[in-house]
């Protein structure tokens, strides 16, 4: 009841709804079809006004009212997750403030004290199906907001190496759902020019939170799609060694881990890439090879030249071409 009373918000002709149908399946039942259809908050019964005998008919009265940039406006911002500011509503929905103030003043937006806007779930799903109806515009939406939010991502990383880390690490929480939808929307179509800065600030964020199995599961959704990369051109095999070597960190079993580095320093060998990420990936095989240390010692007879190898050049490159990040 917890979970139906959640997905709706507390909407409370929701919650209704959802009630009608305890005769004929559990509260469990009702939470599932929550997360697949609107079309399960519906009533058989007649006396009730026909816009309140489904969120559909009410949903559909509430848009009728709206003029067609309202509308427009409004169905480009269902790409968004778990609420978005101002400047985001601009740049992927192209929402001017009044826009953004006759929506709030309409009940389809709220706006947090923090002053993020939030569109009730239940809306968010009924204008996005509204935007899949318009050819293309679901694509451009999409497209403006992985733009949009990855570059966010790649701006981190300067303030997540400095004094201003914790703050960068709440501020990379607020947008994590839009991040990650982001990155699975570039990952899917292979847009490596976007995914490149932001692949080293999600990385550590998820490291510096903890959130290794949310890192993981995000980079082994990605890799699905972006696996084709190691058989292309230099520039795609330089950017999956270093995907994979950052991958790697969210592995548990470390002879997957040594053998996910391995591949990257091989596929690194055939492509140009940036010195800094040569360091990334040497200090990650030293971390990989000392936490399989066992291993290590079985497989590899000089194992401490090579890794005392890999840590000398690892500090030349990041005295030349990182920072103090970088050198630390």
């Amino acid at each position: 009841i917890m979970r139906i009373c959640r997905a709706v918000e507390g909407m409370p002709l929701a919650i209704e709804l959802a009630a009608s149908w305890v005769r004929t399946l559990t509260p469990d039942d009702i939470a599932a079809e929550l997360t697949r259809s609107l079309d399960i908050l519906e009533t058989p019964s007649r006396n009730v006004p026909e816009r309140h005998r489904s969120m559909r008919a009410m949903m559909r009265h509430t848009w009728s009212l709206l003029t067609p940039a309202e509308r427009e406006t409004f169905q480009a911002m269902s790409v968004f997750r778990a609420g978005f500011t101002r400047e985001a509503a601009e740049s992927v929905s192209g929402a001017s403030l009044w826009m953004l103030q006759t929506l709030v003043d309409k009940s389809l937006l709220k706006r947090d004290i923090d002053g993020r806007y939030r569109i009730h779930e239940l809306l968010r799903q009924f204008a996005a199906e509204q935007l899949e109806r318009q050819a293309g515009a679901a694509d451009t939406a999409l497209d403006r907001h992985a733009a949009y939010y990855l570059d966010f991502a790649a701006r981190q990383w300067p303030l997540l190496t400095s004094a201003r880390q914790l703050d960068t690490l709440e501020t990379m929480r607020r947008e994590l759902e839009n991040v990650r939808a982001a990155w699975s929307y570039a990952a899917q179509r292979q847009q490596l020019d976007r995914l490149q800065p932001a692949l080293l600030p999600l990385w550590y964020f998820h490291l510096l939170t903890y959130r290794y199995e949310d890192g993981r599961q995000m980079f082994l959704s990605a890799d699905k799609s972006l696996r084709v990369c190691k058989y292309g051109d230099e520039a795609a095999r330089a950017f999956y060694a270093y995907f994979i070597s950052r991958f790697s960190s969210f592995v548990s079993r470390g002879d997957v881990e040594v053998q996910m580095l391995h591949e990257a320093l091989d596929l690194q060998a055939t492509a140009p890439h940036p010195p800094v990420h040569r360091a990334h990936l040497l200090l990650s095989a030293i971390h990989a090879y000392t936490s399989a240390i066992g291993l290590l010692m079985r497989y590899v007879p000089d194992w401490a030249a090579l890794l005392q190898a890999y840590a000398e050049e690892s500090l030349v490159l990041c005295e030349q071409h990182g920072g103090i990040w970088e050198q630390a």
